[in-house]
């Protein structure tokens, strides 16, 4: 795997760790209003869990963690947060009430949600638009890349 991608199936997870390492002191959304916002990331492997977890966390964004896709929606209705980063092999039902809670909450607040899947295609991204998704992240991907995405979102959501 090369420095600076995500874990991405290959097992090589001090890999992983050596580019998050090399994160400190790169502060892409320090000052701004992503700094205060609240990420909700469902995924079942918990390398890419904590690996997410750990890039968001030394930006400043305050992360919640679900390991499965009950534990995810759960929190997504009770914890309100600013962005969910979800693992794209949720469940079908699971996925599609994610996306229905993200426009429609009873307390009328709205998230984007962005997928992360190992596959990806042109076909594959128009299904997710068209579902609502508003972001994607092919793994593996740079800690680069999903900061870029994540501020891009929390910044057009306020």
């Amino acid at each position: 795997m090369a420095k600076g991608t995500l874990y991405g199936g290959d097992g090589h997870n001090a890999s992983a760790r050596r580019s998050v390492a090399g994160l400190e002191g790169r502060n892409w959304c320090r000052g701004t209003v992503v700094e205060t916002s609240r990420v909700l990331i469902i995924e079942y492997d918990e390398e890419v869990l904590a690996y997410v977890k750990e890039v968001l966390e030394a930006e400043g964004i305050t992360v919640r963690m679900a390991r499965t896709a009950r534990e995810g929606i759960q929190l997504a209705e009770t914890e309100h947060p600013d962005l969910v980063i979800s693992t794209f092999s949720l469940p079908e039902p699971e996925r599609n009430r994610l996306l229905d809670l993200s426009r429609h909450s009873t307390d009328h607040t709205t998230f984007p949600v962005v997928f992360m899947a190992s596959e990806y295609g042109p076909r594959l991204h128009r299904k997710w638009m068209k579902a609502g998704a508003s972001g994607f992240l092919k793994k593996p991907f740079l800690p680069e890349d999903l900061v870029q995405l994540v501020r891009q979102l929390l910044k057009k959501d306020r």
